[in-house]
């Protein structure tokens, strides 16, 4: 039986997040609308939805070793190309949860939530770079990989020897660069500060 008091992992990661960093006010809704929660800004004057997207790391069990050192978290997600295109909510964030830890997680300097990774990004862009990179598909696996040292996520799905352009700092097509969406809240403090 699932427990009804209860937000999943990712909407706890976010909804965490942002208490920690912002002064906004965080909302679960009670019934599945496809907007896993409400942000409002202080005085309750705008709000943005929010979808959550969580998945496991699958850097360990998917990548050699040797990547271990270029790659911090490796997800994964099957989306429904009408279900992003026809999204309710603001924005979705896809967070990643590094299973290795770093050595600052190991010695105390960090906590380990603060290596979480978040993915900000808005349904119409998501899905448009989906269709460039996966065509016109019944479903979209996205593989999204993140440096370790933080500044470039990719989607990696159907990417030929996709491991090199973390090694080598390769370039990448436009659509499949998730960099400038990596931790990056702007979009979400845009739509509550305008």
């Amino acid at each position: 039986m699932k427990p009804i008091f209860t937000v999943h992992e990712g909407e706890y990661l976010v909804g965490a997040h942002l208490e920690q960093t912002t002064d906004y006010n965080i909302w679960i809704p009670t019934k599945d609308t496809g907007e896993d929660m409400l942000v409002t800004n202080p005085d309750r004057t705008k709000n943005a939805s929010i979808q959550v997207k969580f998945s496991k790391d699958f850097l360990v069990t998917h990548n050699k070793p040797e990547m271990f050192d270029h790659i911090l978290c490796s997800g994964w997600w099957n989306l429904t190309p009408s279900k992003i295109k026809n999204s309710r909510a603001d924005l979705w964030v896809f967070v990643l949860f590094p299973f290795l830890r770093t050595e600052a997680t190991r010695s105390g300097r960090q906590n380990s939530s603060s290596n979480t990774q978040y993915v900000i990004v808005r349904p119409l862009d998501l899905y448009e770079r989906l269709m460039e990179t996966q065509g016109n598909k019944s479903r979209f696996h996205v593989y999204l990989s993140i440096s370790r040292n933080n500044n470039r996520c990719l989607q990696t799905r159907g990417l030929r020897a996709s491991n090199s352009y973390f090694v080598k700092d390769l370039p990448v097509e436009p659509a499949r660069d998730f960099s400038e969406c990596l931790n990056n809240w702007q979009p979400l403090h845009e739509l509550l500060e305008a």
